[in-house]
């Protein structure tokens, strides 16, 4: 006759006390290392989600805030120190009185802009800004006269970014008719007298 022993029921019946209140505490660790994973997992696909558009519109927003508060700091000390309190002619001019000699408030970190060196290379267009009075008496401009704006190439993906005379930084997603018509008076010629 072959006894009727099962080695793995001898083994269960000889466990001691200890090892059967340590398998549940077992399968708690595995249910915490579990959900764990879980959460993070579910934070991962939910912050790639979010990333390229609000973090990186949020991160363009202050940024170009950031660099045109302290652009018109310069503009108001330059325009402080002019006789006829006029702004600079171009934003190369800024640089030139030693108003801003620090080239990096001149580009928007991660645009592909080169870094400037001098004002001559502001002139040149190596900056993400755009004046739009040039040597205007900023004793004539109103609070909501728009003094600066982000560059126009970056509305499609991140909006646009104008400072005004009064110090505020306004984002907007398309660019405003104002600036618009600002931009072209810019770019326009100066119609002739003789005609």
């Amino acid at each position: 006759m072959v006894p009727d022993t099962d080695p793995s029921r001898e083994q269960m019946c000889t466990d001691p006390p200890e090892t059967a209140l340590q398998r549940p505490k077992r399968r708690r660790v595995l249910l915490l290392v579990g959900t764990c994973l879980l959460g993070l997992l579910l934070l991962v696909v939910w912050g790639f989600g979010r990333l390229p558009f609000a973090e990186i519109r949020g991160s363009f927003q202050k940024t170009t805030a950031l660099a045109l508060k302290k652009i018109h700091l310069g503009l108001l000390m330059f325009a402080g120190d002019d006789p006829n309190h006029c702004l600079p002619t171009d934003l190369g001019e800024l640089h030139d009185s030693g108003t801003y000699t620090a080239t990096k408030i001149w580009i928007i970190p991660g645009s592909g802009t080169k870094q400037p060196q001098t004002g001559d290379d502001i002139r040149n267009g190596l900056t993400d800004y755009v004046l739009l009075v040039p040597g205007q008496p900023l004793d004539a401009l109103s609070p909501e006269s728009a003094l600066m704006i982000t560059n126009p190439r970056f509305v499609p993906e991140k909006g646009i970014s104008v400072l005004l005379r009064s110090g505020e930084v306004r984002w907007y997603e398309q660019v405003p008719a104002e600036v618009k018509q600002q931009l072209q008076h810019l770019h326009d010629p100066q119609p002739s007298s003789g005609g």
